[in-house]
């Protein structure tokens, strides 16, 4: 990752998590927020190790919320839609069971033309 992508990252962090400590009075965020800004300022190594894990943590939860919300799109959506249809929609062919159609027609093929 480029050195500035980290840094960017950290910095990113660090507003979360004085954002999260300041709407939900959470004393602990602002610790860890001073924690990774002291990190990330004094150490490059701790910086990308600090970058990496939050990568990391975030396709885990990609991965686990794309599951999720497929799952609530499919059975909240479209199984009452498909269940909806099915119910309400007349059945075009209900007797005929194939679709096979015989030509009653003679050919003569003597007279070609």
């Amino acid at each position: 990752m480029k050195k500035e992508k980290v840094y960017e990252t950290n910095h990113a962090i660090v507003l979360g998590f004085i954002i999260i400590g300041y709407l939900f009075n959470f004393i602990w965020c602002y610790f860890i927020a001073i924690g990774v800004l002291i990190i990330s300022v004094f150490s490059a190594i701790g910086a990308n190790k600090i970058a990496q894990f939050w990568i990391f943590i975030g396709k885990i939860m990609g991965y686990i919320n794309s599951r999720i919300i497929l799952g609530l799109f499919f059975f909240l959506l479209l199984t009452p839609f498909a269940l909806i249809i099915r119910f309400f929609m007349k059945k075009k062919n209900a007797i005929k069971t194939s679709n096979w159609e015989t030509n009653h027609q003679h050919l003569d093929f003597t007279k070609p033309f």
